[in-house]
């Protein structure tokens, strides 16, 4: 995308991961491990997408990982 125009693959990556994580941290209420979690997610998420090249699939593991949250909150919360 428009980050790999003038940015190596891998530092294209690491800022989608910032990107992703940081509009998913106001769901975090400053837990920290949550949030290294999360953007750890995020890598994971851009390291599949830049080996597969399907969309489809990081979105299936997106909605997964939701799902087991959502889940946990009812759970435990």
């Amino acid at each position: 995308g428009v980050l790999l125009l003038g940015l190596p693959s891998y530092w294209a990556l690491v800022v989608t991961a910032l990107l992703f994580w940081s509009a998913h941290i106001h769901c975090l209420y400053g837990a920290k491990i949550r949030a290294l979690e999360l953007f750890v997610f995020s890598l994971f998420l851009g390291f599949i997408y830049e080996f597969t090249q399907a969309f489809i699939l990081c979105c299936g593991i997106h909605f997964i990982r939701n799902m087991r949250v959502f889940l946990y909150q009812l759970t435990f919360e």
